[in-house]
């Protein structure tokens, strides 16, 4: 997987084209496949495109985690309104109105996807990184 295929992935993201849970479905993916020890990594990607991989990364560590696609509540329920054994809203079939946090993390993909386009550079945007994420507080 490359850093293109993690663009395209964003730029869906942030168009309302996929959810937080596709976009992280696909980050587990990238994340499994992964070898964990440096030595079964493959070093090929590093040698041939450094700032590419190493904006690769940082962005898939970005969209991850407690505040990436989950939201840090993976049933929906943390403040116990679901008791009545209905399904949550995270996993009920229709598509439920983007949270705030969602709506701020799609911002954030566009922002990074434009970014990334009009800097043309891994390098570029790897530094610009730290501005481009803290933009809403300017």
């Amino acid at each position: 997987m490359t850093l293109a295929d993690l663009a395209r992935q964003l730029g869906a993201f942030a168009g309302g084209h996929a959810t937080h849970a596709d976009l992280q479905r696909w980050l587990d993916t990238v994340l499994s496949a992964d070898a964990l020890g440096v030595e079964r990594s493959d070093s090929a990607p590093w040698d041939e495109a450094p700032d590419d991989n190493r904006l690769f990364w940082r962005l898939v560590y970005l969209f991850e985690g407690p505040n990436g696609a989950s939201g840090g509540t993976a049933s929906g329920t943390a403040n116990g309104a679901n008791t009545e054994g209905e399904e949550s809203p995270a996993v009920s079939a229709a598509p439920a109105e983007p949270t705030a946090e969602e709506r701020q993390r799609r911002r954030l993909a566009q922002r990074v996807i434009e970014c990334l386009a009009r800097t043309g550079s891994a390098a570029a945007t790897f530094e610009l990184l730290p501005i481009v994420t803290d933009q809403d507080r300017f």
